[in-house]
Order: C-alpha cells, then sequence, then structure tokens
C-alpha cells in the first residue's frame, strides 16, 4: 500500500468533534490525541499531551503495538493491516504507580481501542473512495486522450506525422523523459525507427527479434520494468534506460510496431496505470498506422495502373497514328512508287 497521510484522509475538524465526544466517557479527566505517520498531531481534546509521548509513538509505529506509557496508552491506528497513525489517550486523576503494575494497561484501554478502531474504519473508507476517485480520474483521463487522439488521428495519413504526434502525447501524459516509436518493415525482419525523442540512437533500424521491443512485438504484451541495472542488454533500445514501458501496436492479432518510453521525470517509476493508458493509445495509433500504409499501398498500385494505361494509351495512338499515315492518296502513291522502282531494279539484275 502507498505511505498516505492520515491528515489526507481524515478532517480535522470531524476528528476532533468524535475525540471530545468520547472523551467525555473516560473515567476521569483526561484526553485523546491522533497523531500522524511522522509525528504531527491531527486532531486533540482539550490538548496533547506535555510532554508528548514521542517514544511511545515511535514504539507503536515500529510494530511494537499497545505501549502502556504513565497515565495513559498509545493504541495504533490501522489502515489494510498497516499502522498510519497512533491515538494517545491520558488521564490526569490516575491511581499512582504502585497502586497499579506499571505494565497494565489504563482501565479505560478498552474505550481506546475501540476508539482506534473506529477512526481505522473511518480512514479505510476514506481510503477507498480515494481509490474509486483516482480510478475514475484515470478513466476520464483515458477516454478523453482516446477521443481527442481519434479525432487527431483520423484524417491523418503521413505515418510520420502519426508517429510524431503519438509519441509526443504518450510522452507528455505518462511524463516520461525518452521515446521512441518503432514500425516493423515491410518485410518483417526488422523495427525501424519512425520517430524518436531525447534519444541518441545508433541505428535506424533492430532486428524485429532483438531485446524486449523484440519480445513486445512477438509476444504481443507489454514490458512494464522499473529497475534494468540487471536487465540491460548493450547495442538494444533498453541499454542506456533506467526503466522503461514498451507496448506492442496492435490491429488485432496484427503486429505493426512498438511504442517505447523511457525513465519517467521526477525519478517516478511507471505504474499499471500508465501501462493501461498506454496500450489504448497505442490501439488508436495501430489503427492510424495500418490506414495509412493501406491508403499508401492503394496509391502505389494505382500509380502502377496509371502507368500501364499510358503505355497502352501510347500504343494505342501510334497505332492510330500508323492507321492514319498509311490511309492517305500520297502513301499510296509512295507504295506504288516503290514497288515499280524495286522491279526495275530487278529487272536490271
Amino acid at each position: 500500500m502507498e505511505a498516505i497521510a492520515l491528515r489526507k484522509l481524515l478532517r480535522r475538524d470531524l476528528i476532533t468533534a468524535v475525540l471530545a465526544d468520547f472523551a467525555r466517557l473516560l473515567p476521569s479527566s483526561g484526553s485523546l490525541c491522533l497523531y500522524d505517520r511522522d509525528g504531527r498531531v491531527l486532531a486533540a481534546y482539550p490538548a496533547p499531551p506535555s510532554p508528548e509521548p514521542v517514544e511511545a509513538i515511535r514504539a507503536v509505529l515500529d510494530g511494537s503495538g499497545v505501549v502502556p506509557f504513565p497515565g495513559g496508552v498509545a493504541e495504533p491506528l490501522l489502515v489494510q493491516g498497516r499502522p498510519i497513525g497512533v491515538l494517545v489517550g491520558t488521564v490526569v486523576d490516575v491511581p499512582p504507580l504502585p497502586a497499579r503494575k506499571a505494565a497494565d494497561p489504563p482501565a479505560f484501554h478498552p474505550l481506546l481501542r475501540a476508539l482506534a478502531g473506529a477512526l481505522g474504519q473511518m480512514a479505510t473508507l476514506a481510503l477507498e473512495n480515494r481509490a474509486l476517485a483516482l480510478e475514475a480520474l484515470d478513466r476520464y483521463r483515458e477516454l478523453n486522450l482516446i477521443y481527442r487522439m481519434q479525432t487527431e488521428l483520423g484524417a491523418e495519413l503521413d505515418p510520420d506525422q502519426i508517429a510524431t504526434r503519438v509519441l509526443a502525447e504518450s510522452m507528455r501524459v505518462i511524463k516520461a523523459t525518452r521515446g521512441a516509436i518503432l514500425l516493423l518493415s515491410q518485410d518483417g525482419q526488422s523495427l525501424v525507427v519512425q520517430t524518436c525523442e531525447g534519444l541518441s540512437l545508433e541505428r535506424d533500424r533492430y532486428p524485429a527479434t532483438e531485446g524486449l521491443a523484440g519480445q513486445a512485438l512477438s509476444q504481443r504484451r507489454s514490458f512494464l520494468i522499473n529497475d534494468l541495472k540487471r536487465d540491460r542488454q548493450q547495442g538494444t533500445l533498453e541499454a542506456h534506460a533506467r526503466s522503461l514501458l514498451f507496448v506492442p501496436l496492435l490491429v488485432g492479432e496484427r503486429a505493426l510496431g512498438v511504442i517505447c518510453l523511457f525513465d519517467k521525470k521526477g525519478g517516478k517509476i511507471f505504474t499499471a496505470g500508465d501501462e493501461k493508458l498506454l496500450n489504448a493509445l497505442a490501439s488508436q495509433a495501430a489503427v492510424a498506422f495500418q490506414t495509412a500504409r493501406q491508403v499508401e499501398e492503394r496509391e502505389r498500385l494505382l500509380r502502377q495502373q496509371i502507368q500501364a494505361l499510358r503505355v497502352e494509351i501510347d500504343e494505342i495512338k501510334k497505332q492510330r497514328q500508323v492507321a492514319a499515315i498509311t490511309s492517305t492518296d500520297y502513301f499510296a502513291h509512295l507504295q506504288a512508287t516503290a514497288q515499280r522502282m524495286r522491279q526495275e531494279f530487278e529487272e536490271e539484275t
């Protein structure tokens, strides 16, 4: 579970009111105080203990469980089984230590434990709501991105322009520092660099079976790796990266290429949400690339047909010109003259 500050889950005014209600149930004049993981007071009623039980709080956060101390007890506040805060309860009028064992928790300990459990449930519910909100935000971001890319790529037929737009949008949304888009060559043997950003590549094409890009292409699956120290392969795309996210460009089961992102900004790691978002973007890009290739292929065939038609038209023109010449009286006169000259020559010889 990601470390989340308790103050981001529970409102100070609400928790103060809850502590005030529970403080009235204490056996004598006392106080309740809720601490965050960093040791700061989130809420207290009527006031934090003085001096504050710093050592007890640290002991609870370290996993020592309930920690008694003079005049009170510290109880962990658990969310998904992990302590994210400490609830401290103290009373003013307590029997002197000789009257009870120092290790015995005070009589109000069950009440404090119940309150800690209730606050833990409130924090858990707030965390779940936060996760749902983030998921809804991610879904909105994904749908908005897909719609925008559909609009931008729908009329684009230049593979270079498609690659430039897709890579720029991928790096912006996922916050990658570097990236590249490689497309499969016509013979299926190479991955050709269509565009790149922030990379100094030694080659403009790579074997289609080489490195993680080749695996993403052949296996039709994405790769997300946030520690490449042991996985680097010299000469491959991933040789200079610390972390990467590779996603294949797929149209059905046909792989057209790979989108490669490297090293997220701020030293952060690529997440499953990033992978999902890039897969959605890759689906749109793959359709655009396929459409561009189909149009390019149709244009190539059309040019061939036009060239063949031109040759045929030229031949027909020649035939018509010849027919036009041979059908004239002048051409007939020339033929007759040539025939007479041929006969005279034969008679002389």
